[in-house]
C-alpha cells in the first residue's frame, strides 16, 4: 500500500493534480547533452514566462532542497491554479521519496530556479498546460467521440432551455467523407462543413479540435433527438458508434449519456 496516499498515484491526466504532476512528470530527455543547455540563472525564456526546464532541458534528478523550494514559493499559489487535496506533509514526504530514487521533476526545477512571483506562477501555469496536453494526447478515439457527444449535448441543452424544444432537422454524417478516407486517415477542421448545415447553425456546433476521427450526425423532431457519432479508429472495415439520445418529461430535457452501439 501506498504509504503517501495521493502521492505518485495513476489517475486520469484531465483531472490530475499539478502536486502530483510535479512528482510523476519525468523531464523528457535527461541526457548531459541537454542539461548543459538549460540556463541555471535564467530558468524561464522567450517573453521571461516559458519555464525552460519544463520539457525544454533535461534534469537528471531533484535535491530534497527543491522540494522545500517548492513549499516556499509555490504553495500557495496552488489553490488559484491547480487545487489539490495533498497536504504539505505528503507533498514533501513524497518528494523526498522521488528525489532519494533519484527521479526528476522539470517543474520542481523550474520553481527552484525563479527568481519572483511572476517566474514561479508561469512555472505552475506551464506545468498545467502541459498536463493539459498529455491529458488530451492520451485519450483514445472512444473517448473523444464520447467527449464530442458531450459537447454537442451542452449545446442542445442551451438552445432547449431557451426555445423549450429541441432543434428540428437532419445533420447527416459531418464530414461527408469519412475520416478514412482523408488525408493521413484523419479528418481536419473545415467550417464550412458544419456551418453550412442547418442543423449545426442553429445548434452553433462544430468540431474544433483537429485531426479528428468521427463523423457526427443528428435527427430531431422537436420533441425527441439522436445523435450518433461514427469512427474507424483502425481504417480496418471495423467502425465503432456511439450514440445519445434525448426527449422531454415534465418540461425539462432529458438527455442520456453517450453510449456504444
Amino acid at each position: 500500500m501506498d504509504a503517501h496516499p495521493g502521492i505518485g498515484r495513476v489517475v486520469s491526466l484531465a483531472s490530475m493534480s499539478l502536486a502530483i504532476l510535479l512528482l510523476v512528470a519525468p523531464a523528457c530527455s535527461s541526457s548531459p547533452d541537454d542539461v548543459s543547455k538549460s540556463t541555471e540563472t535564467s530558468p524561464l525564456r522567450g517573453s521571461g514566462m516559458v519555464p525552460e526546464t519544463l520539457g525544454r532541458a533535461g534534469v537528471l534528478s531533484n535535491s530534497p532542497d527543491d522540494c522545500q523550494a517548492f513549499i516556499d514559493k509555490a504553495w500557495a499559489m496552488l489553490p488559484a491554479i491547480a487545487p489539490t487535496k495533498v497536504t504539505r506533509e505528503q507533498f514533501l514526504a513524497g518528494c523526498h521519496m522521488q528525489a532519494s530514487k533519484g527521479h526528476a521533476s522539470p517543474m520542481l526545477r523550474c520553481v527552484a530556479l525563479a527568481h519572483t512571483n511572476d517566474e514561479v506562477k508561469a512555472c505552475l501555469t506551464t506545468a498545467k498546460e502541459i498536463a493539459n496536453d498529455m491529458a488530451a494526447d492520451s485519450l483514445s478515439e472512444p473517448a473523444f467521440m464520447q467527449y464530442d457527444l458531450d459537447r454537442l449535448a451542452t449545446r442542445v441543452r442551451a438552445v432547449f432551455d431557451r426555445d423549450h424544444r429541441f432543434v428540428v432537422g437532419h445533420a447527416p454524417s459531418t464530414p461527408a467523407i469519412a475520416c478514412c478516407a482523408q488525408p493521413g486517415h484523419r479528418c481536419r477542421i473545415v467550417n464550412e462543413d458544419w456551418d453550412r448545415v442547418e442543423v449545426w447553425a442553429q445548434l452553433g456546433f462544430r468540431i474544433s479540435r483537429e485531426p479528428f476521427g468521427a463523423q457526427l450526425s443528428y435527427d430531431s423532431d422537436g420533441s425527441t433527438f439522436s445523435a450518433t457519432a461514427v469512427a474507424d479508429p483502425s481504417c480496418n472495415g471495423s467502425p465503432i458508434s456511439f450514440r445519445m439520445t434525448g426527449h422531454i418529461e415534465a418540461g425539462q430535457a432529458v438527455i442520456s449519456k453517450p453510449s456504444s452501439l
